[in-house]
């Protein structure tokens, strides 16, 4: 008998318990699914068991039903590739009778059935979220991981129009002579800080700056299983505000890049702050115009960031350190101005 399996998407905003528990009532309704038949697998790949995850769990328990955590600890596994595999070998020693569920978005959305992609674990589709592409066998190749989730086939003529239409910004980007950014910092949340800037010219892929950055907050161990930077390491570099001013010197009034220029900007201004300096550029975000360019919009989709973006377009993806990733950044944003087409395989 084929497994129905829990996911629990959306982010660790999602706050409306209320709605979650509603919408997973109206699921079992609909698909005549007995609580007392159902064991829920809980997983969450942001690795931030509150939000949508917390939601669910709160269910089961309130509900009577037997949750069971499939939860990859922070820092077993770094490519999501590595996380899916260990996350699909725990589902597959699990006998479970459960829903493929996806609860929620950041901005607290509906809860929806969603197709469950698993080589591993063989999976019954209950149903899915409503959709008017229909998948066709053919067009099987075409589909991102989260596309085959969601039986949704990027139409060809649609994708050459949007790469196209992308390609000429990217061009654009490159004739502009804007330079690529890119940090290892000590984790992602508020109190965070940067430990290592690299920037290059995105038309000559040279390098106008890399260094790394001495800070007295720890570096998480996620992050250093990342990075791999240490303590060590940084005790002999200079502070951000030893090195902004030749920072600022060397952006000068040029736009700068970046893979999640969001994140990158929010750091470095969280680094700044101590010492009373701000970071004020002109930034595009690379993961966002890439996103329009292969057809992959919604920010909920496979998780692409800079590994995920290299590996659709054939470029050698970096080291998660500063200096070899600013340069696969700019080879990505040479790839789209070249109208490469993404491996939707990848």
């Amino acid at each position: 008998m084929s497994k129905k399996i829990v996911t629990i998407g959306g982010s660790k905003e999602f706050k409306d318990f209320k709605l979650a528990s509603t919408e997973i009532n109206k699921i079992l309704k609909k698909q005549k699914l007995a609580k007392k038949d159902l064991i829920v697998y809980a997983y969450e790949d942001s690795y931030d068991l509150n939000g949508a995850y917390k939601a669910v769990e709160e269910w089961a328990k309130a509900s009577n039903v037997k949750c069971l955590s499939g939860q990859i600890k922070e820092g077993a596994s770094n490519t999501w590739a590595q996380r899916k595999e260990e996350r699909d070998s725990i589902l597959s020693e699990k006998s479970v009778l459960c829903i493929n569920l996806r609860v929620g978005n950041k901005n607290g959305g509906k809860g929806f059935l969603e197709i469950f992609e698993s080589k591993k674990v063989p999976v019954e589709i209950i149903d899915e979220a409503p959709t008017t592409t229909t998948v066709k066998d053919t067009d099987d190749k075409l589909l991102t991981p989260s596309q085959k989730r969601k039986g949704e086939v990027p139409d060809i003529s649609v994708l050459a129009r949007s790469i196209g239409i992308y390609s000429r910004v990217a061009s654009k980007l490159l004739n502009y002579g804007c330079l690529m950014l890119d940090t290892e910092t000590t984790g992602l949340k508020d109190d965070d800080e940067v430990v290592e800037i690299a920037l290059a010219d995105c038309q000559t892929e040279v390098l106008v700056f890399n260094s790394l950055i001495k800070t007295d907050k720890e570096i998480n161990e996620h992050a250093f299983k990342v990075n791999q930077i240490t303590p060590e390491m940084l005790a002999n570099q200079p502070t951000i505000d030893k090195v902004w001013n030749t920072i600022e010197a060397v952006i000068g009034n040029r736009v700068l890049l970046a893979s999640n220029a969001p994140f990158d900007e929010r750091l470095l201004n969280q680094s700044l702050a101590k010492y009373g300096l701000t970071c004020s550029f002109i930034w595009q975000d690379i993961q966002t115009l890439y996103r329009a360019y292969s057809c992959q919009r919604e920010a909920s989709k496979y998780p692409l960031k800079t590994e995920g973006m290299c590996r659709q377009l054939g470029i050698t993806p970096g080291t998660h350190r500063a200096k070899e990733d600013v340069l696969a950044q700019i080879k990505i944003l040479k790839a789209m101005a070249d109208k490469v087409v993404p491996n939707f395989d990848i």
